[in-house]
């Protein structure tokens, strides 16, 4: 089964870009999306929908449903069980992580 950095690397390729273009589309530097071709480095879930959008590709596909499926089920096991002020604490971070979402522009990569 492939793993992200395949699948992008895949998809870069089939929409006929180098890292170069991939990098620009995206306003990373090249060294980034090597780092994430190679495996090396793991994109924050807006960075997953802007390279589905960028390379015209379904968001599953480059994150691998079977792999989002296990990550959901994950988690659902580690919040079962919690307080309603445990669940609250889960909600707040999740907000917190939220606001953080944006992909960093190119400037902030280097």
């Amino acid at each position: 089964m492939k793993n992200f950095a395949e699948r992008l690397r895949q998809a870069r390729q089939d929409k006929g870009w180098n890292q170069e273009q991939l990098a620009e589309a995206m306003n990373l530097s090249q060294s980034a999306i090597s780092q994430f071709e190679k495996g090396l480095r793991f994109p924050t879930p807006a960075n997953v929908k802007k390279f589905s959008e960028v390379l015209e590709v379904n968001r599953d596909i480059l994150v691998g449903e079977e792999e989002m499926t296990n990550e959901r089920v994950k988690l659902m096991r580690s919040i079962h069980g919690l307080s309603p002020q445990g669940l609250k604490k889960v909600e707040e971070f999740i907000q917190m992580v939220q606001k953080f979402e944006e992909p960093p522009t190119k400037d902030e990569t280097k």
